[in-house]
């Protein structure tokens, strides 16, 4: 079972760093071009947003594998935040997506 904690803890690390990381690049890439189309303006915050989730994502993910690994007691919290990551992306993603 602890293996297959640590390769979800695995995958959420590398799925929300990389993500944040795409993200905030975009984010950066938008920003040199605000003036130009206003409609990335109004974009803006949704793409912040987005990137502070995934980030949160992989640091909690980076957190429950370090617990995990150590065996330190507050190793199931930090399953919980990875688990309230997760649930607080799909909610998220699910609002994008509906509107």
């Amino acid at each position: 079972m602890n293996r297959v904690v640590e390769i979800f803890d695995w995958a959420a690390t590398i799925v929300g760093a990389i993500m944040a990381v795409n993200l905030a690049v975009v984010a950066l890439i938008l920003s040199f071009y605000l003036d130009e189309a206003p409609r990335y303006r109004a974009e803006m915050p949704l793409l912040l947003q987005s990137a502070l989730l995934f980030g949160l994502l992989g640091g909690s993910g980076l957190m429950a594998l370090v617990a995990m690994r150590r065996g330190h007691g507050l190793r199931f919290v930090a399953q919980g935040a990875v688990l309230l990551c997760v649930t607080l992306l799909a909610m998220f993603i699910s609002e994008f997506l509906s509107t």
